[in-house]
């Protein structure tokens, strides 16, 4: 039997760690229940999804316009390119074909991004600047896009 598809937008909530050097959590929202978390490691950012193994992020390009990307694997990867020169927009390349668009706070508390097919991201920063609350259209809703947008959020709050 297959499991029936989820309607609607899944919600996360991306959130700095207190007390934990430059650390951050994914959370599913409202229920709270942790998914993954990045950690600064000497010149890289690692993410951990769940009990699964650590991928590094590493800078791969330029000082002003950065690009950062997460190795190929069988959990997938992405490619995040800045594509200004205050930091709030960027495009977001997975490995499994899908592009976005996206954009971060600058002077407002919103996050959007929209995919080529259409499919959308929305959210904002939540009580603090330490958290940003955001949901994905379902079946664009994968791990590697919420990791990336977990980790614009770390890039945001840490102004790395």
């Amino acid at each position: 039997m297959q499991a029936p598809a989820l309607a609607g937008p899944l919600r996360f909530c991306s959130h700095i760690e207190p007390g934990a050097p430059r650390a951050a959590s994914v959370y599913t929202w409202p229920e709270d229940i942790a998914s993954m978390t990045l950690r600064d490691e000497h010149g890289h950012v690692a993410l951990r999804r769940g009990n699964g193994p650590v991928a590094a992020i590493r800078r791969t390009r330029g000082v002003l316009l950065r690009t950062f990307e997460t190795p190929a694997d069988a959990q997938g990867g992405w490619t995040l390119s800045t594509r200004a020169v205050l930091r709030h927009r960027h495009e977001l390349h997975l490995r499994d074909g899908q592009a976005w668009n996206l954009r971060t706070p600058f002077f407002s508390v919103g996050i959007e991004g929209r995919e080529r097919q259409g499919a959308r991201l929305r959210g904002r920063i939540g009580r603090r600047r330490d958290e940003w609350l955001f949901e994905i259209d379902a079946p664009a809703a994968t791990p590697d896009l919420v990791s990336a947008v977990a980790f614009l959020h770390w890039l945001c709050y840490f102004n790395a």
